[in-house]
C-alpha cells in the first residue's frame, strides 16, 4: 500500500487545457447571447480543462440538448401541419411554438452551469487562478449574427435547435 494515493472522487484534475478554464457563468452567457451550440462546446472544453469529474454528465446534457431541440422542432413542425390543416395562419403561430425550444436551450445551459459550478469552486480553491470570459462572450455575441447570415434560407430551419 505504499503507492496508494489519497483521492477525492469529486476533486477536479486539471489537464492541458487548464489555461482556458473560466467561471461557468461565462459559457452560460455565451450560450445565451451567441450560438447555443458554441456555448455548449465551451462548457465541454471548460470541463475538460478543469478535469471535471462530471464531464460525462455534461456531455450527456449537451447530447440531450441537441436531441431534445430537434424533438421540439419536429413537434412544432407537426403542430404547424395540424394548424395549417385546420385553417390557422401558420406564420403567426410558429414564433410561439419556438418559445418551447428557447426554454429548452436555456434549461440545458443552466443545468450545465449548475453541474460545473460546484466543481469550479473546488478547482478555484486548489489552483487560485480565476480568468474572465468577457472577451469570449463579446466575440460570441458579435459573431452570432454574421454566422447566422451565412446559412442559406432553407437550411436555417434545420439548424434552429443548434443556434
Amino acid at each position: 500500500m505504499k503507492d496508494a494515493e489519497y483521492l477525492l472522487v469529486d476533486e477536479p484534475r486539471p489537464g492541458a487545457l487548464e489555461r482556458i478554464v473560466v467561471r461557468p457563468m461565462w459559457p452560460l452567457l455565451g450560450s445565451m447571447l451567441g450560438i447555443t451550440l458554441l456555448g455548449w462546446g465551451w462548457f465541454l472544453l471548460n470541463g475538460i480543462g478543469m478535469g471535471s469529474p462530471t464531464r460525462r454528465a455534461e456531455f450527456g446534457w449537451v447530447v440531450a440538448g441537441v436531441l431534445g431541440g430537434y424533438l421540439i422542432l419536429f413537434g412544432a413542425l407537426a403542430g404547424l401541419g395540424a394548424a395549417g390543416a385546420s385553417g390557422i395562419e401558420t406564420q403567426s403561430v410558429f414564433p410561439y411554438m419556438m418559445v418551447a425550444l428557447l426554454v429548452w436551450k436555456l434549461f440545458v445551459s443552466y443545468r450545465l452551469q449548475l453541474l460545473q459550478r460546484r466543481v469550479y469552486e473546488v478547482y478555484l480553491y486548489y489552483s487560485g487562478d480565476e480568468r474572465s470570459g468577457m472577451v469570449a462572450v463579446i466575440a460570441f455575441y458579435l459573431s452570432s449574427g454574421p454566422l447566422r447570415r451565412l446559412i442559406p434560407g432553407e437550411a436555417i430551419l434545420w439548424l434552429i435547435p443548434l443556434l
